[in-house]
């Protein structure tokens, strides 16, 4: 197909194309509409699952033989059964109709106009970016852990009490040498990103880069 100047193509989500321009040069204008996956569902529970013995342990051996795979195929029934469950926990579902609702979808990009110099740089958060901070972890191997009913994390400055869902955020973000807050917004939408980062950070966990 070869389009013309003015010209519009409709390309379905997931359609793979490679486009060529006869010209020396050319320039074009693509949109797109993104919205939330089932592999955002998958990346809620592979959090949820850090907490699931099952799901740390190893998987049956192969050797070849028929029990050795009746073995392996029963294991995945059971972790298959566990995940349906965990897609009705009304926690989870809790995760992800926030994450649903407050998604957005930041690219990035060039701003043209500011690299010509005939606009100002745009502010990041007038273009759209909601990076936030940027952190370095300071203090490798730090996990919060349950005791009875609550989570606390050791730090340089004493004890952290937090909650479960800032828990597995903060081993999620502790396991990481560095990040930014959009990540950890990403990952773990039900927590305040910014406030749990400023706790980390004061406490010596973290460090700004």
């Amino acid at each position: 197909m070869t389009l013309k100047t003015g010209d519009l193509l409709y390309l379905p989500r997931g359609w793979y194309h490679d486009a060529l321009a006869e010209a020396p040069a050319s320039v074009h204008v693509a949109y797109g509409v993104h919205a939330p996956l089932g592999m955002d569902l998958m990346n809620i529970l592979v959090e949820r699952v850090l907490y699931e013995t099952p799901f740390r342990q190893p998987l049956p051996r192969q050797d070849g033989t028929a029990a050795a795979r009746f073995a392996l195929t029963s294991r995945a029934a059971q972790l298959g059964q566990r995940l349906s469950e965990l897609t009705r926990d009304p926690k989870v579902m809790e995760v992800l109709t926030k994450f649903v609702a407050d998604y957005r979808y930041a690219r990035g990009g060039n701003d043209l106009l500011a690299a010509r110099g005939i606009a100002a740089p745009a502010a990041p958060e007038a273009a759209g970016g909601r990076e936030g901070a940027a952190f370095r972890v300071v203090a490798p191997g730090a996990k919060a852990v349950r005791r009875g009913t609550e989570w606390v994390l050791k730090t340089p400055n004493g004890a952290l009490p937090l909650a479960q869902p800032e828990a597995e955020a903060a081993n999620w973000l502790l396991a990481r040498p560095d990040g930014t807050e959009a990540e950890l917004r990403g990952a773990h939408p039900a927590v305040d990103a910014a406030a749990l980062l400023r706790r980390l950070a004061e406490a010596g966990l973290l460090a700004p880069t």
